[in-house]
């Protein structure tokens, strides 16, 4: 006596029927090619956000002194910081500009956004800050003036750094 058994599908031999695509695999081929088309995505939208205007690098534009929204001074690029914190220590202490000595000017990398005077229950950026620390003279008594990156230099009473 012969038995007869059904054939067995395509699909259950683990093959795909005719015209149909096989689904996607998990694995870690498929969650490369995710994770390079997500990369390809945030490279456009950086690419994007760095696309020039129509202004002409050999045509910089004009700036004048202003206030940042934290209230500090910022200073206009062709200013010279010396001469601005001379110019302010001559009016605080009510003497002309020429009644002020410069000591010392000297390029420091702060250690933090304080500039080198921080203020007790104040919290500061905690990164290297590029500037300057302008020693000036004026009635016999020394001043410091710290400044950094684009902010105007300013009078620090008690410097910490």
């Amino acid at each position: 006596m012969t038995v007869l058994l059904p054939r067995r599908s395509r699909a259950a031999a683990g093959r795909p029927a005719p015209g149909c695509r096989p689904a996607a695999r998990p694995g870690p081929r498929g969650a490369f090619r995710t994770a390079r088309a997500g990369a390809a995505v945030l490279l456009a939208l950086t690419l994007a956000g760095c696309g020039g205007g129509d202004s002409d690098p050999a045509d910089p534009p004009t700036t004048t002194p202003t206030t940042t929204t934290t209230g500090e001074p910022t200073m206009d690029p062709h200013d010279d910081p010396t001469t601005l914190a001379v110019n302010d220590l001559a009016s605080r202490l009510d003497l002309t500009p020429e009644d002020v000595t410069v000591v010392g000017t000297e390029e420091v990398d702060w250690r933090d956004g304080s500039l080198g005077c921080a203020q007790k229950g104040m919290s500061y950026t905690q990164a290297i800050v590029p500037g300057l620390r302008i020693t000036l003279k004026a009635d016999g008594r020394e001043y410091a003036y710290h400044q950094g990156r684009s902010k105007a230099p300013f009078l620090c009473e008690n410097p910490t750094q």
